[in-house]
């Protein structure tokens, strides 16, 4: 479990910083925002794909590792996959009813039906793509934070079985831009994945 926490996005939102008055309204509009951004990627046989690099750090590590991939969204059957392409190729895949571990030892499946921790982050980013407050709310608590241009959305998980590994996951932005999603551990590590930016937007 612990591993795979640490593995996964991706990413992958108590609103008691706003005013009760707009916070919902706010809340609705930034996760508008952040669907938006993570959906507005290149498209391949009508997948959203974004290439991200992320980089690990443990204590356990003299220094951090880097890994680089893509993240894959099916808008058709909802499922999530995080494809690692560097240094090593391995993919995780995510839908309603199992996780999908691949690697050059074969392929391994893991019901989520038992494992409600897995459940809830598999429902957590999917919330963030689609734009679903109700859905991220009832898994994660949020706090949303705005400085000098920049808006931080902090997740933290309400499930006892996954605040007791995860302490937050927080999706760093600009504007209608997702720019990072940092997860936290609650045993000190932490990664760093950095989205980046389709071909056009980088020319």
């Amino acid at each position: 479990m612990s591993k795979f926490l640490c593995c996964a996005a991706a990413v992958v939102i108590s609103l008691l910083l706003l005013p009760s008055t707009w916070a919902a309204e706010t809340l609705t509009s930034r996760l508008k925002a952040v669907s938006s951004a993570l959906l507005n990627a290149e498209q391949i046989n009508g997948k959203h794909q974004i290439e991200f690099r992320e980089e690990r750090y443990s204590e356990l590590l003299i220094q951090p590792v880097t890994f680089e991939g893509k993240l894959i969204y099916d808008p058709e059957s909802r499922s999530i996959k995080k494809a690692v392409t560097h240094p090593n190729v391995v993919s995780m895949t995510m839908n309603d009813q199992a996780l999908v571990l691949e690697t050059s030892e074969g392929k391994r499946r893991l019901s989520l039906r038992t494992r409600p921790a897995l459940r809830a982050i598999m429902a957590g980013f999917r919330a963030l793509v689609e734009g679903d407050v109700d859905a991220l709310e009832s898994h994660f608590e949020s706090n949303y934070q705005q400085q000098a241009g920049e808006w931080r959305l902090v997740l933290t998980p309400r499930a006892n079985r996954l605040s007791k590994r995860m302490k937050s996951l927080t999706i760093i932005g600009q504007g209608s831009r997702v720019d990072s999603i940092v997860t936290r551990m609650k045993n000190g590590d932490h990664q760093i994945m950095t989205l980046i930016p389709m071909l056009a937007e980088r020319k």
